[in-house]
């Protein structure tokens, strides 16, 4: 059940669900911008479709229809204004590229500097809302460098709201809370305080520099109230509210979002209710209230599955509902609903990733810019230096030859900063950070590799799927500390035992994924049991904590699920799930009638759970 709202809905649905939503505020901040005094009628007819063009879409797509009609008539001035406003129009339409390709005609254009940097702020716009992360960074880069240059303090205020919402967005919150605290000093405005008030709760957050209880949250939430705007005042308390479920305080999290959503609801913003219900559903699961979970996950489910794609409250949704279902014996719902779940963290992992590596690519790709302009310097010097040597060779041929050395060994230590540079990145990109075996996304292109070429030689591969049991337990219990040292430990044994052309990778939280070439479903048992022996057997007195540590395992073989990476991995997980619901601490091979037939399964009873 794959979420794809290209898909589901027309470009002109999709443009407006997100615009009017997520970036709604750099739509209202764009119409603080000015141009000047013009004297012209039409320059007036222009202004007057800006102000009404996000309150009133219809009438500014009559007034601009209106002035089309005197093409001929309109100054270099006025058809530039007129262009920019076309590109708003058709990137509202859903036509966000070529709404771009509009703006990008400003910017290579005569047009006034004032304009060009609006057409630029609203690029970063659209590829924000698009999610072309990289192209969007390179716009907003070059449109923060004109700071020092800008005049106009509306412009300076845009700049500054634009950056924030972007870097929260991409997931740089100290960058995003840099710029948050500056719109804080730029700007007297009630809604744009509120705004940057907001920025910057959610980056401080992120960045674990608030507490739930902190007297920043009621500040920025009567701030934005004092403004009337209650969307703002909404985000700040989901916000708020995420944190005192972050550390299990579900009744002030319930107290909190049930007393400002009667004031949402009047709003009727339908991917902040969305967001409302998630946390909701969560905190009465918490609580043990399990129908009143139900209900909010359901009501949570239906709203995002329609708005904007915010998957993190969807996998917050999905989880309650397969949780509630599993909890009452309905194997089937559970199934779908942890299929929706697992899709939907995925999803949001695959998000986060993708923004990561956009920024880490584009600073790479400032930090090879800044070698290259180093070494034209360098060559320049080089050049004149070779001139001085023909003018009078004999009194500069030691300093040319020092200058050369000089010259070589900086080219050997940029080309060797570049190496480490690109090594850094790639390992990035290629390694999880925490256990240093293969990431989800690397360990994916590899595995079809793999797979390409057993198929093409006809040679069995199985995949071994496990996954911690109880990890939510001993990282609640324990602490983060010692479920990384669970992870970390985990990956070292699973290296330890696999051949040097073996695949191991993390491909989500506590879920590893081993792929064996050359190896039978019997073989790959084999070796999933004697992994399963060695973590049970683990020294867990060395993480600080001395307690039990066991995992589920899957199998399959490409007998019988295949070489698509997808039917492999799927079967060794259906495998996996049965490992757990038949008491955990176990290896499973994939069987088609016994993991395709979970109707035949006993379910495991809330107590019984609770003993594995």
């Amino acid at each position: 059940m794959k979420m794809n709202l290209m898909k589901t809905n027309s470009p002109k649905m999709m443009k407006q669900s997100i615009a009017n939503s997520l970036f709604r505020h750099i739509i209202l901040l764009l119409l603080l911008a000015t141009e000047g005094a013009f004297a012209s009628d039409f320059m007036s007819q222009l202004q007057a479709a800006d102000i009404v063009r996000s309150s009133n879409p219809s009438l500014f797509s009559r007034k601009l229809t209106a002035i089309r009609k005197h093409l001929p008539e309109l100054s270099t001035n006025e058809f530039l204004y007129l262009q920019y406003l076309t590109g708003y129009e058709l990137a509202f339409n859903g036509e966000i590229l070529a709404g771009v390709e509009k703006y990008k005609q400003i910017l290579n254009s005569n047009a006034s500097n004032n304009l060009k940097l609006r057409a630029e702020l609203s690029i970063v716009n659209e590829y924000a809302i698009s999610k072309n992360w990289e192209d969007g960074l390179k716009y907003l880069s070059s449109a923060l460098k004109q700071q020092d240059s800008i005049t106009d303090q509306n412009l300076k205020v845009m700049s500054f709201t634009v950056a924030a919402l972007f870097y929260n967005a991409l997931g740089q919150y100290e960058l995003a809370k840099e710029y948050a605290e500056q719109l804080i000093n730029q700007t007297e405005l009630p809604r744009q305080k509120c705004l940057a008030s907001q920025l910057l709760v959610e980056s401080k957050s992120k960045l674990d520099e608030l507490s739930a209880t902190s007297d920043e949250f009621l500040a920025s939430k009567t701030q934005c109230n004092a403004a009337n705007e209650v969307v703002m005042a909404s985000i700040i308390v989901a916000t708020q509210a995420e944190l005192f479920l972050k550390y299990n305080q579900p009744k002030q999290a319930i107290k909190l979002l049930e007393a400002q959503f009667p004031e949402l609801q009047k709003v009727g913003y339908k991917t902040t209710i969305g967001v409302f219900y998630a946390l909701l559903s969560e905190a009465y699961w918490t609580l043990g209230q399990e129908k009143n979970a139900y209900n909010h996950a359901q009501k949570a489910v239906a709203i995002l599955k329609i708005q904007a794609p915010l998957n993190g409250p969807k996998t917050r949704a999905y989880k309650v509902l397969y949780e509630y279902y599993r909890s009452h014996g309905d194997d089937t719902a559970a199934l779908d609903a942890y299929i929706n779940y697992a899709e939907a963290d995925k999803a949001n992992l695959d998000e986060i990733k993708t923004k990561t590596m956009a920024y880490q690519l584009v600073q790479h790709q400032s930090i090879e810019q800044q070698n290259r302009i180093l070494l034209l310097n360098q060559q320049n010097r080089l050049l004149k230096l070779q001139q001085k040597l023909v003018e009078n060779e004999s009194r500069t041929q030691r300093d040319l030859i020092v200058a050369l050395m000089c010259v070589i060994a900086l080219l050997i230590f940029s080309a060797v900063q570049s190496w480490r540079n690109q090594r850094h990145f790639r390992k990035l990109a290629e390694y999880d950070g925490l256990t240093n075996i293969f990431s989800r996304a690397h360990f994916t292109a590899m595995a079809h590799q793999l797979l390409q070429h057993s198929q093409q030689h006809q040679e069995s591969v199985s995949c071994v799927m496990f996954d911690i049991d109880h990890f939510k337990q001993i990282n609640d219990s324990k602490g983060h500390k010692t479920g990384d040292w669970v992870l970390r430990n985990a990956a070292q044994s699973s290296r330890q035992l696999c051949r040097h052309n073996d695949l191991l990778g993390r491909v989500g939280g506590e879920e590893f994924c081993i792929l064996l070439p050359q190896t039978n479903l019997k073989q790959a048992k084999e070796m999933a049991e004697l992994l399963r022996q060695r973590l049970s057997t683990l020294y867990t007195s060395d993480s600080g904590y001395d307690f039990s540590l066991t995992a589920s395992f899957g199998v399959s073989d490409t007998s019988t699920s295949g070489y698509k990476l997808e039917g492999l991995m799927h079967d060794a997980d259906q495998a996996m799930y049965q490992a757990k619901s038949s008491g955990r601490n176990r290896v499973c091979c994939f069987v088609v009638n016994e993991c395709n037939s979970l109707e035949n399964e006993t379910p495991l009873t809330p107590s019984q759970s609770n003993q594995l």
